[in-house]
């Protein structure tokens, strides 16, 4: 069975700073795969390249047999990436969830500003009754970006996570 995802041999910098230093992996089909390792280790760096978010300066990047990747501004990068994690945490953790879906896409018109959209769903049990720290912090990280943030988490009926960031200031 081939890779759903694979890095090979990855390489990524922000400035002098190096992420990633050669990563290989591969993500199986069905399977459940965690990126686990302490601040720094390039975890939000590996997710961002993997969902097209940003381009490694050398080595593949392929997700479902595509290796298509667009750069974006490192504050919405960084953002993307980190709710990406914490949603995925949650769902883990608490929705119970047997189903859990990543879609991105960019956007915007004459009367608007491009943007990006990310939508995470799950599911899962639902009914998020408060916003703990994680959601809290990505309510601020996206704000601070001028961004907007919804989450929809009916009991039961599983939940859904959008987040909106413009891609010019």
């Amino acid at each position: 069975m081939s890779a759903a995802a694979r890095l090979n041999g990855v390489v990524k910098r922000y400035g002098e700073k190096i992420a990633l230093d050669g990563v290989s992996l591969a993500i199986e089909p069905g399977k459940v795969t965690a990126l686990l390792g302490p601040n720094g280790a390039g975890k939000t760096s590996a997710i961002s390249l993997l969902l097209g978010l940003a381009a490694p300066q050398s080595g593949a990047v392929e997700v479902l047999g595509g290796t298509k990747a667009r750069e974006l501004p490192p504050g919405v990068e960084t953002a993307l990436a980190m709710i990406v994690r914490e949603a995925a945490t949650n769902i883990q953790r608490h929705a119970g969830a047997t189903q859990a879906d990543i879609e991105i896409s960019t956007g915007g018109d004459a009367g608007r500003a491009a943007a990006v959209a990310l939508r995470v769903s799950d599911n899962g049990r639902g009914g998020i009754a408060g916003r703990g720290n994680g959601l809290a912090g990505i309510g601020e990280r996206v704000r601070s970006l001028g961004g907007t943030l919804e989450i929809d988490s009916p009991p039961g009926a599983g939940t859904v996570l959008r987040a909106s960031l413009p891609l010019t200031p």
